[in-house]
């Protein structure tokens, strides 16, 4: 019984922590020092549900990655290979990458 209530009470932290959300240890303390008060625990909740990482694709796409085209062309291959890109979307941007150079 006593460990059920611990889960609840910890929930927001276990989700975030499996979610691997950027800012699980803040949520972890949130929910640690607040999470007795329903509004703590609830923020906490949203909080760790609500993960927001940059993507790698908008950093490309905006130009703010500055480098030669094999650079460029090295990142998109790493997006391509972590899952990120399909073969398509890999082959079209390589071509954009070439035509702007």
């Amino acid at each position: 019984m006593e460990i059920f209530v611990l889960v609840i009470y910890f929930f927001p932290a276990i989700v975030a922590g499996v979610r691997s959300h950027h800012s699980a240890g803040a949520i972890f303390v949130l929910n640690l020092l607040l999470g007795w008060t329903v509004l703590g625990w609830v923020v906490a909740l949203v909080w760790g549900f609500a993960s927001v990482k940059e993507n790698k694709i908008n950093v490309l796409q905006q130009g703010e990655v500055v480098g030669s085209v094999a650079d460029e062309i090295r990142k998109l291959a790493d997006l391509k290979n972590d899952g990120h890109l399909t073969d398509e979307e890999f082959n079209f941007r390589k071509r954009e990458v070439l035509k702007r150079r």
